[in-house]
């Protein structure tokens, strides 16, 4: 009795307690803790930045510091984890148990004769009040062990999966960190030249609108000239603004503070032109990009499915034995082995073998009607990344060339300026005309060099050998810049067939 109302009484406490928990608004001191603890963890553990910045050490910075690529790796070390579990269920079970049993009175019982319906024996008992108990067993399911060797051997593929997935984060981040580098280069390269020449335009606007009010030209030629100047304007400042959000994407894409002074190095320019045939780049590309191995990895899942459920349906066959002791005095064997050997088999499975196979005959299906649309989809973009470079090499020698010529207007205007022979407002509009040209090269520059990367990427050209001797950045970048050699060349294949 004296038990039983400490039990009543420990359970209304647990009761109460649990019943009183009301919700806590987070403090804004924990909000402001937080916030600084997330603010550190964002930039630890980074190298420090050089005075200059080249674009493989911008790329190596961003695979190893950028967040996304982290996670990828996380996920990474999760699947791989979760295969070593996968692993351990193939394996048998051993189960220990331990433990104190008591009653409040003796267990007692009679028998009665089966044949004269009389009692034969008095009361007795067989078992002491309070006694301790242990067992130890080892169980091995045969079934088991088939299905979780098919779910592992799932699984594995499912490592690879995240590997492909991983290969995708870092050509998806090569490729953005090239083209935010490329812009950021153009700025850094023009933007010096915006500033000053922002301030004579406002200079020159003000001197129109003073010559209009002096009559010295008649209103229309006046207005005329401040529509291009106000143009002008409007398009410098719009052309700025991409310019400085650049420098901004590239310092995210690295996880660097935004405010890092850093200055970029022009790379080596790229070829005008690819000489790679077409048909060599859309063999490479089914043979390299993760999305089509992610799908080769995803037919052998199917494969391994049907496997699977075919194993699952066959007769399980459990062998057990165990170890077991008990205090009861009233034993001749405190402790002794137990073991047997069970078959059992759900009937109705049968019946739904049909069901559960073409299930798994669809899936596949679909799989493989899947990775056929993405063959297709991959070749596109081969092609669509070869039209983009073609135009896009076009356009920078039609743009160089107008560049070249602007500047050799503008030369032709301030020498007519300084003669005398020229106006100024003329020499302010050449400059304009000259920066613009000069901000256009400079994209059209960048755009190259990203379509240049953008056929690497659609083929699925790792950035980063196999083997790489060091992972500090400068390593890192010596790797990524003999990597793209190779693949420029296409002396990797050669690597890839030893």
């Amino acid at each position: 009795m004296n038990n039983g109302f400490k039990i009543t009484l420990l359970a209304t406490s647990i009761f109460i307690a649990a019943c009183s928990v009301q919700p806590v608004v987070i403090s804004e001191q924990e909000h402001q803790a937080r916030v600084a603890e997330d603010k550190s963890q964002l930039y630890t553990d980074q190298q420090p930045v050089g005075a200059e910045l080249t674009l493989h050490q911008a790329i190596a910075r961003a695979i190893r510091y950028n967040l996304d690529h982290r996670l990828k790796v996380m996920e990474q070390a999760l699947a791989s984890d979760m295969l070593d579990i996968a692993r351990l269920d193939m394996l048998p079970k051993l189960t220990a148990n331990a433990g104190y049993k008591g009653r409040n009175n003796d267990a007692g019982s009679s028998s009665r004769s089966l044949i004269t319906g009389n009692e034969s024996l008095e009361v007795s008992t067989s078992q002491e009040r309070e006694r301790l108990v242990g067992d130890l067993g080892l169980s091995w399911n045969v079934l088991d062990f088939g299905v979780s060797y098919y779910r592992a051997k799932e699984q594995a593929d499912r490592l690879m999966i995240v590997e492909e997935r991983r290969r995708k984060v870092i050509h998806n981040i090569t490729q953005d960190v090239r083209s935010a580098y490329m812009r950021a280069l153009a700025a850094q390269t023009v933007l010096g030249d915006i500033e000053p020449l922002m301030q004579r335009m406002d200079s020159a606007l003000m001197a129109s609108r003073k010559i209009e009010n002096q009559g010295l030209k008649t209103p229309f030629e006046s207005l005329l000239y401040q529509q291009r100047l106000l143009t002008s304007m409007r398009q410098l400042h719009e052309v700025r603004k991409d310019l400085v959000s650049a420098r901004t994407e590239l310092a995210t894409l690295m996880s660097l503070p935004l405010s890092t002074d850093f200055k970029l190095v022009r790379p080596a320019d790229p070829p005008l032109q690819m000489n790679i045939p077409a048909d060599k780049l859309e063999t490479l590309a089914l043979l390299q990009r993760p999305e089509l191995r992610e799908e080769g990895y995803h037919d052998r899942i199917s494969a391994m499915e049907i496997k699977r459920t075919m194993a699952s349906l066959m007769p399980s066959l459990t062998l057990s034995t165990r170890y077991n002791y008990d205090s009861n005095e009233y034993n001749k064997n405190a402790n002794w082995f137990d073991f047997s050997a069970m078959i059992s088999g759900n009937l109705l499975d049968i019946v739904t073998l049909n069901d559960r196979l073409q299930v798994a005959k669809s899936q596949a299906s679909v799989v493989d009607t899947r990775r056929l649309a993405l063959n297709m989809a991959v070749l596109s973009q081969v092609h669509i990344a070869l039209l983009d470079f073609s135009e896009a090499s076009h356009a920078y020698q039609t743009d160089s060339a107008l560049n070249d010529v602007e500047h050799r207007l503008l030369k032709y205007v301030k020498a007519s300026a300084s003669s005398q022979s020229g106006n100024e407002l003329d020499v302010i509009e050449r400059e304009i005309n000259a920066v613009l040209a000069k901000l256009q090269q400079g994209e059209s520059y960048a755009q190259l060099h990203s379509a240049y990367g953008r056929i690497f990427l659609s083929i699925g050209a790792d950035p980063l050998p196999e083997r790489i001797t060091s992972h500090t950045i400068q390593g890192l970048a010596d790797a990524l810049a003999s990597g793209e050699s190779k693949w420029s060349h296409l002396d990797v294949e050669a690597e890839q067939q030893e």
